[in-house]
């Protein structure tokens, strides 16, 4: 029997019966019978010699091929380059790297969108001015520009003489490579500096999000994002990795106004100012060991800026894309969106640890001039001084020092020469600007009035959350006297008695009980606590479903139905279903679905 390679042999179970198949596991054979012939398989031998019509076993200049033609800036396709460039003898070769490259890469493929080039990709700012759109500013500020034909503006006092003016914008021009006015103005700060480590908890696991839609204007949004942070060099395309995050694009709210609906009634309403796309690190940030550097306490810096004439309010430009990460934590930082999957070189917000890791950068950077004559929290940078001179000098020198460490801040949120604290003039009214020492230090004298029993629980309670331990110790600095007043006298008390909840809380709290409930009132209140949940100033109910859902006010009811039943990604749906979109968003209260009815049928 000839051997026939272009004939494949299906080993199923009717050809080996029609063959009369003997297979010996232990020695690796197979027999076949045909008549009076036979054929010995050796299945150890077989599997070593696979078919090279139109099988590619291995391909020795795929390694080098990669190399020369990948252009990790531009994208272009590799398969392409080939084909234009390799010479006819070597398109054999070809055919192979295209097959590859048709290949799923790591456990899951995604079919990606095309992204495109940056039709405008940003210079720095000191070799082509860029054109800026300038808002609106308080009276008690003004623009001024470093670059001729009215360039490179930045924001200073309005009440400074001429002379004063000029002084700040000489140090300011000659400090120009620390103030940024688009992305393309940030630097690197030295990773022997300051480096961003992501160090996992012991049995971690690594998690692959997959891709979901989105809608073509959130799509040209992550777009026209990824294609600024590739041109800044922040991020680069990576093809697999055992960390993979969702991106999600949340609207930018610029304030509250009042408008129609279609019932004609006013109902307040969020103003949308633009998009703002995050990474979702959550899962990333579960796994991450956590970093407990300290920041320092607001209060005690605030003490220290009051005593002071002058101010310049600093901040970083993205401060955090400028703190480079650990090459080999890199790849854990990897989003996937509709145009690939990228990894950021620089520390991303949203990361778990990225704070402490800024503020020790800041501190390395500052360590002696803190508290001296510039205060640090997070990327907010106060400069103080006794008198103008004395700010500016202090402000060229923390110029300087960042023109050194490339540390850039952000000319839009930087404010020049301020002659008055700002939390200051926004605690006293003018006539208590003029009071005394003694007068303004008698304003700390507080005394509250209160019977709500939630402040008392605040002092008790030992395994508080953060925020909650942060108002503890403010308010332990105070000499507090906590007074009882009957409930027609106090109109705290009345409001909170508008909600539903309040007989719950404050038996949950104190374990206080009104006493003109009468003797069944009583009982079924300490039997329907059982089911309620105090904790971080928030009430929370299991329900029948076993999940947890936070207890909703009475004046937010009506604004929670609005917008589940009436707005545009509502769907106008019935009693019943608007009902069961509230309870997925974990809201609750005893009269939803009556209340879903009325406000359907209004």
């Amino acid at each position: 029997m000839e051997e026939d390679s272009n004939i494949p042999l299906i080993l199923g179970r009717p050809f080996l019966t029609t063959g009369r198949a003997l297979i010996d596991v232990y020695d690796g054979k197979m027999i076949l019978r045909v008549d009076n012939e036979q054929v010995i398989f050796n299945m150890f031998k077989v599997m070593k010699h696979l078919l090279t019509s139109d099988t590619c076993c291995q391909v020795d200049v795929l390694e080098e091929l990669v190399v020369d033609t990948f252009d990790m800036e531009h994208h272009t396709n590799l398969c392409e380059i080939e084909l234009v460039q390799l010479e006819a003898t070597n398109a054999g070769k070809v055919e192979c790297v295209v097959n590859l490259a048709e290949q799923p890469i790591g456990r899951k493929h995604w079919q990606y969108e095309y992204l495109g080039d940056n039709p405008s990709p940003p210079v720095p700012s000191v070799e082509k001015a860029p054109t800026l759109e300038l808002k609106p500013l308080p009276s008690h500020l003004c623009y001024a520009y470093l670059g001729e034909s009215s360039t490179l503006p930045v924001i200073i006092a309005n009440d400074m003489t001429r002379e004063k003016e000029n002084k700040l914008l000489e140090v300011l021009r000659q400090h120009k490579m620390a103030i940024g006015w688009t992305i393309a103005d940030i630097r690197r700060i030295s990773p022997t500096l300051c480096m961003h480590k992501i160090l996992m908890e012991d049995g971690s696991r690594a998690l692959v999000e997959g891709q979901r839609r989105l809608n073509p204007t959130l799509k040209k949004v992550v777009r026209k994002e990824v294609l600024k942070l590739l041109d800044a060099e922040i991020i680069y395309p990576i093809s697999d990795s055992s960390w993979v995050s969702l991106v999600h694009v949340v609207p930018k709210k610029g304030g509250i106004t009042v408008e129609k609906n279609e019932n004609n009634e006013l109902i307040p309403t969020w103003l949308v100012t633009g998009w703002r796309v995050c990474i979702d690190y959550r899962k990333l940030n579960k796994a991450t060991r956590k970093d407990h550097f300290s920041l320092p306490f607001i209060d005690q810096m605030l003490e220290r800026l009051a005593r002071h004439s002058h101010y310049c309010f600093l901040d970083g430009y993205s401060g955090y894309n400028q703190i480079v990460i650990a090459p080999e934590d890199q790849e854990k930082t990897t989003f996937t969106c509709p145009y690939g999957t990228f990894a950021f070189r620089r520390m991303p917000f949203g990361l778990c640890n990225a704070l402490a890791t800024f503020q020790r950068c800041m501190m390395a950077i500052f360590s002696d001039m803190v508290e001296k004559y510039i205060e640090v929290f997070t990327d907010d940078f106060s400069v103080f001084g006794d008198s103008f001179d004395d700010c500016l000098d202090r402000l060229a020198l923390v110029l300087q020092r960042c023109e050194e460490k490339n540390l850039v801040f952000n000319w839009e949120k930087c404010h020049f020469m301020w002659w008055q604290c700002y939390y200051a003039s926004k605690t006293l009214n003018d006539a208590q600007i003029n009071y005394t020492t003694t007068e303004k230090e008698m304003l700390a004298v507080v005394i509250i009035c209160i019977d709500h029993a939630a402040l008392k629980y605040l002092f008790e309670k030992k395994d508080a959350k953060p925020r909650l331990i942060h108002w503890v110790l403010l308010l332990q600095e105070f000499d507090i006297e906590i007074r009882d007043k009957k409930g027609t006298e106090n109109q705290l008390l009345q409001v909170e008695k508008a909600s539903w909840y309040a007989d719950i809380v404050n038996y949950l709290v104190s374990g206080y009980m009104d006493p003109d409930l009468t003797y069944q009132q009583k009982k079924k209140l300490s039997h329907k606590v059982k089911f309620y949940y105090w904790d971080d100033l928030n009430l929370y109910r299991r329900v029948a479903d076993q999940i947890i859902r936070r207890c909703v006010p009475g004046d937010e009811m009506k604004s929670i139905l609005s917008r589940v039943h009436a707005s545009t990604y509502g769907g106008h749906f019935g009693p019943t279903k608007t009902a069961a979109k509230v309870l997925q968003c974990s809201f609750f209260w005893p009269t939803l679905f009556k209340d879903c009815h009325s406000f359907c049928r209004s």
